[in-house]
């Protein structure tokens, strides 16, 4: 747990002002994708998964307030359902859904004209314990208006697990509003 305290802390020192243009974006975002994952080894069972399902699908809300140049920091939020699963236990099938809240501190970089890139590292806080995790994107903003634009985005999460690490890839959709 303290693991995950330092790291948003650290999240939120990063998007206090420092050096740079205040320039605040909010943006609310939709996705799905899928879970590479070892489901047999995350079910912690010697007989292993029985059935399984890795799509995932998230919803979350990233915030920008710093810009330096062609670099914007922010945090990110989010809720993410990662994946399910099936365990036979005394004779009855259990199902276990895996789902964590998200929490990113973020750099994302404009590129060329619309398209920009992302890093992003932080918590993924499951059911009692806690994983650290890195994150890398590409997108495309669609302009609507001067304040308006509707990001399109290809996105992969690596989440740092002792027993099965995660590596989640999916696509997402979003609004982003620019004060």
């Amino acid at each position: 747990m303290r693991t995950a305290t330092g790291v948003i802390a650290l999240c939120a020192l990063l998007t206090l002002p420092a050096t740079g243009t205040a320039q605040t974006a909010i943006e609310v975002y939709g996705g799905v994708g899928y879970t590479a994952v070892d489901v047999d080894a995350w079910s912690g069972t010697s007989t292993g998964a029985e059935d399984w399902d890795q799509v995932a699908f998230e919803g979350y809300v990233q915030v920008f307030t710093l810009q330096a140049g062609n670099v914007s920091l922010g945090l990110e939020a989010a809720y993410e359902y990662l994946f399910w699963y099936d365990v036979l236990y005394l004779g009855s099938t259990l199902t276990r859904e895996v789902e964590a809240t998200r929490i990113l501190a973020l750099a994302r970089f404009d590129l060329a004209g619309p398209t920009f890139a992302e890093l992003g590292a932080g918590a993924h806080l499951f059911d009692g314990f806690t994983d650290i995790g890195i994150a890398a994107g590409v997108g495309y903003l669609l302009p609507v208006n001067e304040r308006i634009s509707v990001p399109l985005k290809l996105r992969g999460d690596y989440v740092m697990d002792p027993d099965a690490s995660l590596l989640v890839t999916r696509g997402s959709v979003g609004v982003r509003y620019s004060f």
